[in-house]
């Protein structure tokens, strides 16, 4: 089987965009973190460069969050258990705090510099 040129064409247009969006997905530049709260179909979006505190409306009540020195954390909420309390800080893309009585949720989202460092080890 002969390739004509057509074919050649298009083969080589998919590999410059494989190579292009390779490029552009793992390019490493940093861009702006912030924490997205979201409850009972609300949603808000925080910046961790701005020092903040929210609260935020859930069925049993308030529930605080905080933004200190680029960390969002749960000061307050009214859950028995107080989990979401104990979790403590975040501040990496991909890490999340959730009150689950309240119906409370944070995740850190953004493009940061989270490849640095090792999530799990497997043997």
């Amino acid at each position: 089987m002969k390739l004509k040129f057509f074919d050649v064409l298009v083969i080589a247009g998919a590999l410059l965009l494989v190579v292009l969006s390779s490029i552009y997905a793992y390019s490493g530049k940093n861009g702006p973190l912030y924490v997205h709260v979201e409850s009972a179909g609300e949603e808000w979006y925080l910046p961790l460069s701005k020092d903040t505190s929210l609260d935020v409306q859930g069925p049993i009540g308030i529930t605080k969050v905080e933004v200190v020195n680029g960390k969002a954390h749960v000061v307050s909420s009214p859950c028995r258990e107080k989990i979401c309390i104990r979790s403590g800080f975040i501040s990496k893309p991909g890490q999340w705090v959730a009150c689950l009585p309240n119906r409370v949720f944070l995740s850190i989202e953004g493009k940061g510099d989270s490849g640095s460092e090792v999530d799990a080890v497997n043997f």
